[in-house]
């Protein structure tokens, strides 16, 4: 239940992230990494001019199109996001949004950088949102926001023993960091 509910607010800071990118481009592509069954694109609405890119393992994305049904401007990319060859199925001259919403955690450090270095040398500019990106790994990466599931107003919404555990909480600084999104801009 605890992980259900902090992961609607990580959904909610990272959709909102993404809608005010999408704002901005509306020619944007965005890319999905690990999207599994996430249905993000529906929650930000993002405009006709903007094409989603969703990345994961085939039998993912086989599963999305079952539940989710085909749209003209969503790309299904069966890949694994360690690989190098999936990014040339992705245009690259329009600026993207890339989300890393949960994949952090299932990547070695090397794994990151190496994605994170391919990612910012495909696209020519763009923003990265990732779940606790533990640093900088590459140096066109600048840190633009971050936010922590804690610090959100949603909190106060949660039942009472959960309010009470995380303002406890909040008093860890290694806490805080732990349950932070991170936005960076490239």
């Amino acid at each position: 239940m605890r992980a259900k509910i902090v992961d609607k607010i990580v959904d909610k800071i990272v959709d909102d992230m993404t809608r005010r990118f999408v704002a901005a481009h509306p020619d944007t592509i965005v890319v999905d990494l690990g999207v599994g069954l996430d249905h993000r694109k529906h929650r930000v609405d993002a405009p006709s001019t903007a094409d989603w890119f969703d990345v994961d393992f085939s039998e993912i994305v086989e599963a999305r199109t079952e539940v989710f049904g085909e749209h003209p401007r969503v790309h299904p990319v069966d890949a694994d996001v360690r690989g190098v060859s999936w990014l040339d199925r992705i245009p690259a001259e329009r600026p993207a949004m890339i989300i890393g919403d949960s994949l952090v955690a299932w990547l070695s450090n090397g794994e990151i950088e190496a994605m994170l270095k391919r990612l910012v040398a495909h696209f020519h500019a763009g923003e990265i949102a990732f779940n606790d990106l533990p640093e900088r790994w590459d140096a066109r990466l600048k840190l633009a926001e971050e936010a922590s599931t804690m610090l959100r107003s949603e909190v106060d919404m949660l039942p009472l023993m959960m309010r009470t555990v995380i303002k406890m909480c909040r008093r860890s600084e290694k806490a805080i960091h732990k349950t932070r999104v991170l936005r960076y801009c490239f």
